[in-house]
Formats: C-alpha cells, structure tokens, sequence
C-alpha cells in the first residue's frame, strides 16, 4: 500500500517550504522548532502547562465527560475550552478528571516530577570532574543535565 504524501507547507518561523512526514509537523528543522518557543509573534504554539511547544489541543473537561457535565446541570461550573499542550502533556492528561485548566497544570507538574525524578536527583558537575571521565560516560552525564535542566524549565 502506497503511502499518502502531504502537501507542502511553509515553516511557521521562517516560512521556507518543507515537506511535513506528519500532519501536525509545523517547521521545517529542530532549530526553527527551538526558535519558535522563543519567539513571542508564535505564543499561541506554547503549551498552557509546561511552556514547550505545544502541537495539539486539550480539550477541557475532556471530551469523554463533557456530554455527561451538561447532563448533570454542570456545564456553567465547567467551561469548555481548547488550550494548546504538547503531546506529552496531552498524553499525560488523557481523560483524567480534571474539569479546569488549573487542576490539570496542578497534575502535570506532580506528573513531571515523578516522570523525571532520576534526572532532577543529577548533581552539577564541574568542568573539572567531567574532564576526569571517559568520553561516553561525558556524553551520558551531560545528556542527563541536559533533561534536568529542561524539565526544571517546564517546572517553573
């Protein structure tokens, strides 16, 4: 079977044409990817609970119990909104029940926590200790601080 191609698209922060290998793919490289969470004119691509790109949609409450709130006479209690999350937020948040947009952040950074608990135990080392070790365990440590300094930054 053959495999559909996707039309070109133009890349969101420097509008060079590229070609998307998925439907939600929004740039053309990783460093226009890096650019765009710095970049204040693509604020609406930021997830609501961590701060990365967000490249999908949260429904709150999730769509599962939204028909069942308005049953109940809970619908003016829970507002239906569509925020921007990433995909690993939005996998995290599946269709917990977490109604507001607060309750779900609450939940995502005790979820970041647990997730990432072994990178945010790393200590700082120095350029001194690294330069004592061999070159691939180098590359693991810093890999390592590499996480924890993201994920403390999706913390904040």
């Amino acid at each position: 079977m053959a495999k559909l191609k996707l039309p070109e698209r133009a890349c969101l922060v420097c509008s060079r044409l590229f070609q998307p290998t998925r439907a939600w793919h929004k740039f053309c490289s990783h460093a226009c990817r890096e650019d765009a969470t710095r970049n204040e004119r693509l604020a609406d691509y930021v997830c609501v609970y961590c701060g990365l790109l967000g490249d999908s949609i949260d429904h709150v409450p999730p769509l599962s119990v939204r028909r069942r709130l308005v049953e109940l006479g809970l619908g003016p209690r829970y507002p239906c909104v569509e925020v921007r999350a990433c995909r690993e937020c939005n996998s995290a948040l599946r269709s917990r029940p977490y109604w507001t947009v607060a309750l779900r952040t609450q939940f995502i950074k005790r979820w970041l926590k647990r997730r990432y608990a072994k990178y945010l135990k790393i200590p700082n080392w120095s350029d001194r200790d690294l330069a004592q070790m061999a070159p691939h365990m180098q590359d693991y440590v810093l890999n390592g601080l590499a996480v924890k300094a993201l994920t403390e930054r999706r913390l904040q």
